[in-house]
């Protein structure tokens, strides 16, 4: 399986927001991310999936 990695800049480009709002839904645990030592990846079948369900949180935490 391979996937694409964004950086947060690529996502906040995307989403047109600003990046640190991409790093406060990584923080808040709304948004899922891969991390390569202190550098933060976004995989796009995890972003999709997230705006697929707009925006809300997966894993059971309190923003779903």
């Amino acid at each position: 399986m391979t996937s694409s990695l964004l950086s947060p800049q690529d996502v906040a480009q995307r989403w047109r927001v600003q990046k640190a709002h991409v790093y406060r839904l990584v923080r808040d645990g709304r948004l899922e991310c891969v991390r390569l030592g202190r550098y933060v990846r976004f995989r796009v079948d995890a972003l999709e999936e997230f705006e697929r369900r707009g925006g809300t949180a997966s894993n059971g935490g309190p923003h779903e």
